[in-house]
């Protein structure tokens, strides 16, 4: 009874935010998701009703890439996840000449900062498709063209729109699809270069170091929002946590088994009498209620999860227990010596308490060209690269700049993928 009335209130928020959306935005183009698909054929907009056969549909169809299958999982609702992300989402289907659900794609649009100043960030997911049919497959195809290339022109999707992406560079059929190609005089254009790093566990006989910053966890809930906004206003795509958007306390309310006591701070003050001023913040949170990422290998893996197990480690087929480190954010002022140090107070500041929530690891989203990753070298880690990518006009491709965009890495709340 309560996930269905979550359900409900997921397809009614939904509702809700795309009429006042629309009523908001007088300036934007008339051209609203029905009609954005009105005269494509198999291609259509899905709804709630479709929710079950969409996660039958995620269960079968996974991103192949080097010798492994990755299947991302919605279970109990796929709209579930989609209110966690929060904005406005439209979500495209291919179906087959028979009317089987053999496509996906989502658009969600989140209010953001581009180079300091309001827009929001469409971010492009959920690209799935299974269709043996080539004249189905090929519309499918022409309809990634027009979502790339015509998109941003949908208006649920809001005023000043930034479409962006990530491929796993793993996902050698995505990218071959996607990478390289022009779509109505557009291009995927690669803003940044970044790994999901997991790490499993602390290696032995290394030394725990001294904390340099005081770390605090459970900090006040508007000193962080306060933090959080100094850092997102001057970052590409990111959040809203000022008014009248307070991103933070609706995530507070949204998200599950997530409060402020799951987040940490690191403070400039080392002397325990000064509280300071918050320099980096982290916070713990583990999708697994609303997502579910699991790993198919070859058939020769399965009958070795016993030895998995015995490690604490990730089985085959099974769901990834996994806890992200959400809200990762790091001063402007602070130098890249000091966001290391600041990261790895955090780090072994959180170490017991993933211990206690028996999570097969830690993730978080390292940027190649702000790497946290020296900070955490005395844990064996897992690295999936990933690339991030915003359409942009095809004759901008050699003039285009990307610190224009504002202070890099860009903002990416890895848990939301």
């Amino acid at each position: 009874m309560e996930r269905e009335l979550r359900q409900k209130h997921t397809e009614e928020h939904t509702e809700e935010h795309t009429a006042n959306h629309t009523e908001e935005h007088t300036n934007m183009p008339a051209v609203t998701f029905k009609e954005f698909w009105s005269t494509a054929k198999y291609i259509c907009q899905l709804t709630g009703s479709d929710d079950a056969e969409i996660l039958g549909f995620f269960d079968r169809v996974g991103m192949s890439g080097r010798g492994f299958t990755l299947l991302m999982r919605r279970h109990p609702h796929f709209f579930d996840l989609l209110r966690h992300r929060g904005g406005c989402s439209v979500i495209s289907g291919l179906r087959d000449k028979s009317g089987q659900l053999v496509g996906t794609g989502t658009m969600t649009s989140t209010p953001s900062f581009v180079n300091g100043k309001s827009a929001n960030t469409v971010y492009l997911c959920d690209l799935r498709v299974d269709c043996p049919d080539r004249d189905v497959a090929k519309t499918w195809k022409e309809g990634l063209a027009k979502m790339l290339s015509e998109g941003t022109q949908i208006r649920e999707l809001g005023e000043n729109p930034h479409l962006v992406t990530v491929i796993i560079e793993g996902n050698e059929r995505a990218r071959k699809v996607l990478e390289d190609r022009s779509y109505g005089g557009k291009r995927l254009f690669c803003l940044a270069k970044y790994a999901m790093i997991t790490l499993l566990f602390r290696k032995p006989f290394f030394r725990r170091n001294k904390r340099h910053f005081t770390i605090e966890n459970n900090p006040p809930l508007g000193e962080t929002e306060a933090f959080l906004h100094s850092v997102h206003s001057k970052q590409a795509f990111g959040a809203r946590f000022d008014a009248p958007f307070f991103e933070l306390r609706r995530r507070l309310k949204i998200w599950e088994n997530f409060s402020m006591s799951d987040f940490y701070v690191a403070r400039d003050g080392t002397n325990p009498d000064q509280r300071g001023k918050i320099i980096a913040s982290a916070a713990l949170w583990n999708p697994n209620h609303c997502k579910q990422t699991v790993v198919l290998g070859p058939w020769w893996t399965t009958p070795y999860n016993w030895i998995a197990r015995a490690l604490n480690l990730p089985e085959f087929g099974k769901p990834i227990e996994i806890v992200y480190l959400t809200h990762l954010s790091f001063s402007w002022d602070l130098t890249q010596e000091q966001k290391l140090q600041a990261f790895k107070d955090i780090v072994s500041a959180v170490s017991a308490e993933i211990k206690k929530r028996k999570a097969h690891g830690l993730a978080f989203c390292d940027f190649k060209e702000f790497s946290l990753a020296p900070a955490v070298d005395d844990y064996l880690i897992s690295k999936v690269p990933v690339k991030m990518y915003q359409v942009i006009p095809e004759s901008e491709i050699e003039s285009f700049d990307r610190t224009t965009l504002g202070n890099f890495p860009p903002a990416f709340e890895m848990a939301l993928v």
